[in-house]
């Protein structure tokens, strides 16, 4: 039966079965929308939250041409991956001037060498601040060995180098005080084992403090029997 020979209740009750059909599929695309929002949230308060991105440099005969940041890199870098894109050498320029030369020979030793330790350096970030951050690579060669990409895991490094450099200038502080003082002080560990032993050991031993370090032992050598 073609349209022709249909009713008008017929055609009717087609084009109210069209029309519920209709609202069912957009009631859907509105439920598919509302779970798309969140999962966008959900992903996007995750990417917030990390703390590392991943980003990968094609070889080509030998030369990097090409860098893709992964969206977690605004993170760290303050910087989105469209602004790479648009810059290739912003990279190398929010590098720290004073460590972009290590940075450099780091990439030329992946090229060359295929395979370097993590590097540990500073950034600028986007709004000025200076982080540290930890690239460890990852080469990745075609079936005759030849290299032609690698990837780089960037982690944010900033609390422990400050949380270091606290402990160092708090031991530094320490270091200075036993040095200088007229009495001899002595660290030792769990083991027993000298960790710092003051230069004024051998105004009051004759011994140096390399001789304490060396033999664990001594101060028990040199104690009177009684």
């Amino acid at each position: 039966m073609n349209d022709k020979e249909k009713t008008k209740e017929q055609l009717i009750q087609e084009l109210a079965y069209l029309r519920l059909l209709i609202a069912e599929m957009q009631d859907k695309y509105r439920q598919s929308e509302d779970i798309l929002r969140v999962i966008t949230a959900q992903y996007q308060h995750i990417t917030e939250a990390m703390s590392d991105y991943i980003f990968s440099v094609h070889i080509v005969d030998g030369n990097p041409v090409r860098t893709v940041h992964g969206p977690t890199c605004k993170t760290i870098t303050g910087y989105s991956p469209e602004e790479f894109s648009i810059n290739p050498w912003l990279w190398i320029q929010m590098v720290h001037e004073e460590d972009r030369a290590a940075v450099v020979k780091y990439v030329e030793e992946i090229v060359s060498v295929h395979s370097v330790k993590p590097l540990e350096h500073r950034i600028v970030h986007k709004d000025g601040t200076i982080r540290w951050v930890r690239n460890m690579p990852a080469c990745q060669y075609d079936e005759t060995g030849k290299l032609i990409a690698y990837d780089g895991l960037i982690q944010d490094i900033t609390e422990r180098k400050i949380a270091e450099e606290a402990l160092r200038r708090s031991e530094e502080k320490y270091r200075i005080v036993a040095e200088f003082t007229y009495d001899w002080e002595y660290w030792l560990d769990s083991d027993g084992h000298y960790i710092y032993v003051s230069p004024s050991c051998e105004r009051v031993t004759g011994y140096s403090p390399d001789l304490f370090s060396a033999d664990p032992d001594l101060l028990t050598k040199i104690t009177h029997p009684d």
